[in-house]
C-alpha cells in the first residue's frame, strides 16, 4: 500500500491538473444539461457502494484470470519471437508481414474469428487478451534486440561468445530498456482486451457488468466501474515501471558469471 502511495504522491503535479476537470464535471452534472453526465461526486458514492456491496469482486475474478493468462501468454511468447525476429533475418521476414497486418487491423474484424476458433467461452477472451498485447510486446522487444550496438556484438563474439551467452551478456541487457517499454504497454492493453473480449464475445465479468450499466442507462455505475478499471490499470503500470526502473537502475543488474 505504501508503495502506490509513494508512486502517487510521484505524480502529484499531474493529478492536481485533474481537479479542475472534476470540478467542471460536477458543475455540468448539477446543472442537468446532461443527461448522460450525472455528478462526479455521484459517481464516487456508486463506485463505493459497488465495492463495499462486492459486486465489482464477484465479477472481477473471472476478468483478471482471463487477463493475467493472456499476459503471460503474450508475455512469454512475444519475448521469444521478438528476439528471434531481432537476431534472425529469416525469422523477421517470415513473421514480420504477420506482425505488421496483426498490428494494425480493426480488433472488430478478428473478434468473429476468434469466436469461430474458441467459442464463446473463456478462451476467446483470453485470445481476445493476446490480441491486444501480443504484439506490443514482440515489437518492442524486436526493435531492442536490434538496436543493440553491433560493436558491443562483435567484441563479444571476437572473445569466443556463443549464441546463448551473446544474449546473456549483451543483447538482453541492451535491449532491456525498449524491452520494459513493451511489456508495460502490454499490462496497460491487457486490460483493454480482457474489458473488450467480455463485452463483445462473452458477457460476463467486467465487461459484462458495463454492458448491463450502459442497457440500463445507468450512468453513474457506468463511469463508476470505468474509473475502477482505468485505476486499476495505471496502478499495475505505475507499479512495473518502479520495477522497470529498479531494472535499469542496474539494482539487478545481470549476471555475467560462467554459473
Amino acid at each position: 500500500m505504501m508503495t502506490v502511495l509513494r508512486l502517487i504522491y510521484r505524480r502529484v503535479p499531474g493529478l492536481l491538473t485533474v481537479v479542475p476537470l472534476i470540478g467542471l464535471w460536477e458543475i455540468a452534472g448539477r446543472s442537468g444539461l446532461f443527461f448522460v453526465l450525472p455528478p462526479f461526486s455521484d459517481i464516487l458514492a456508486e463506485a463505493w457502494k459497488l465495492i463495499v456491496s462486492g459486486r465489482i469482486a464477484e465479477h472481477a475474478g473471472g476478468t483478471f484470470r482471463s487477463l493475467s493468462i493472456g499476459l503471460a501468454i503474450s508475455v512469454v511468447a512475444g519475448l521469444t519471437l521478438g528476439v528471434a525476429m531481432g537476431r534472425s533475418r529469416l525469422m523477421e521476414q517470415v513473421f514480420g508481414i504477420y506482425v505488421d497486418v496483426l498490428m494494425s487491423a480493426p480488433v472488430s474484424a478478428i473478434v468473429p474469428i476468434l469466436v469461430l476458433i474458441f467459442g464463446t467461452g473463456r478462451e476467446s477472451i483470453i485470445a481476445a487478451v493476446v490480441l491486444f498485447s501480443f504484439f506490443v510486446v514482440v515489437v518492442n522487444t524486436y526493435t531492442g534486440v536490434r538496436e543493440v550496438n553491433e560493436e558491443l556484438i562483435e567484441m563479444a563474439r571476437s572473445f569466443g561468445c556463443s549464441e546463448v551467452m551473446l544474449l546473456r551478456r549483451v543483447i538482453m541487457p541492451g535491449a532491456l530498456p525498449l524491452t520494459l517499454t513493451g511489456l508495460r504497454l502490454g499490462i496497460g492493453r491487457s486490460f483493454n482486451g480482457a474489458v473488450f473480449g467480455e463485452m463483445i464475445i462473452s458477457v460476463v465479468g467486467l465487461g459484462g457488468l458495463l454492458l448491463t450499466f450502459g442497457s440500463r442507462f445507468q450512468f453513474a455505475q457506468l463511469y463508476a466501474l470505468v474509473i475502477f478499471i482505468i485505476a486499476l490499470a495505471v496502478i499495475a503500470m505505475m507499479l512495473f515501471e518502479r520495477l522497470e526502473r529498479r531494472l535499469l537502475s542496474g539494482r539487478f543488474a545481470p549476471a555475467y558469471d560462467d554459473q
